[in-house]
């Protein structure tokens, strides 16, 4: 069965995010009222054959942490979502 795994990657708490700060001074020039503070990230989708829906989310667990894709000392990564694609 293939399966779609939508991970998100952002900064982790503490950590400086220039291109959030400069989204953020830009939404505020624009006008835009009551934006507090924007954190950038990146945004995967990975495509993945699995005999499981499990059998999948330890593969895309395995792919993001051992050796990790991102920079665990600055980077956090949540794995939102694992479905099946028909």
């Amino acid at each position: 069965m293939l399966y779609r795994a939508r991970i998100v990657v952002r900064p982790r708490e503490g950590v400086s995010d220039p291109e959030g700060d400069t989204l953020s001074g830009r939404l505020k020039r624009k006008g835009i009222p009551g934006v507090a503070r924007v954190r950038s990230g990146r945004y995967w989708e990975i495509y993945l054959e699995a005999n499981s829906r499990e059998q999948a989310e330890a593969l895309v667990r395995q792919i993001y942490t051992s050796p990790p894709m991102m920079n665990p000392v600055k980077d956090n990564a949540q794995l939102l979502a694992i479905e099946e694609v028909r």
